[in-house]
């Protein structure tokens, strides 16, 4: 216990405001790679 003192009120207040949400939304969201322009190639039926 570091004897630290928190406003429970305001401190929850925060975690559930809107942009506190939306951060911790980004902050868990998958990591998604860049679209390429490069478009599949093909071999048969098989995408490469």
């Amino acid at each position: 216990h570091g004897g630290e003192t928190f406003d429970a009120p305001s401190e929850w207040m925060k975690w559930h405001s809107s942009g506190e949400r939306s951060k911790r939304e980004q902050d868990e969201a998958p990591y998604l790679k860049p679209q390429s322009d490069k478009k599949p190639e093909k071999i048969g039926n098989i995408r490469i």
